[in-house]
């Protein structure tokens, strides 16, 4: 992942052209939880200390194998916040903070301003064993207090055995009348669109955690 600075417009040779910014950089802590850069890169304002930053949020990469074994392949499993300023890492949850993220995630994530205070609070993804993951960040109620220490992560939705089908797209979110949040994701495998023996299905999941 790349960052360049546009602001100047692009204008024929000898012009002004847009200048280089940042390449991600994870330390070396993040770095195993990183795979192949498929997921697409989405923008938001997020509160830490009751100050505005602005952040990317992407999964953790495309990577074929899972963590299920004794010989676990990381690259993938995990989800990152990112400094746009510079390109660090800001926040992340991994297979490290939690062993059920044994599957890459190389979609992107679905970003949610759940209080409608302008600012990102949740955010959902899909890994390749359709599992839904939901990550909190600070709500207006909680004030200047919550920081990236008070974070979270973990699973909205775990597949059972017989539904470890792949999900590579961006959950869908919505919120009803009666203020309910509601997430819509299918699954299938990009890798292997046409597999005579796969049963994709569609999901829809409330959620009134962040409500």
């Amino acid at each position: 992942y790349y960052a360049f600075n546009v602001t100047t417009e692009i204008t024929a040779p000898g012009g002004e052209f847009p200048a280089f910014m940042w390449r991600l950089g994870p330390t070396a802590s993040q770095a195993p939880y990183l795979g192949e850069p498929w997921s697409r890169f989405y923008v938001g304002r997020v509160k830490i200390g009751g100050n505005e930053k602005w952040v990317g949020f992407i999964g953790g990469g495309y990577n074929g194998s899972d963590c299920k074994n004794v010989n676990c392949d990381t690259r993938g499993k995990g989800f990152f916040v990112v400094d746009l300023s510079n390109g660090s890492i800001l926040w992340s949850y991994t297979w490290a903070d939690n062993s059920l993220m044994a599957y890459s995630i190389p979609g992107s994530a679905a970003i949610v301003d759940a209080d409608n205070d302008g600012f990102i609070d949740t955010a959902y993804i899909g890994d390749l064993g359709n599992n839904l993951w939901r990550f909190k960040f600070c709500l207006a109620g909680d004030g200047s207090a919550c920081t990236t220490s008070n974070w979270s992560g973990g699973m909205a939705y775990e597949s059972s055995t017989g539904e470890l089908r792949p999900i590579y797209t961006t959950p869908s979110v919505s919120r009803d009348a009666n203020g309910h949040v509601w997430i819509y994701w299918g699954t299938g495998d990009k890798t292997d669109p046409t597999a005579a023996n796969a049963q994709e299905k569609f999901y829809t999941l409330k959620d009134d955690t962040r409500t």
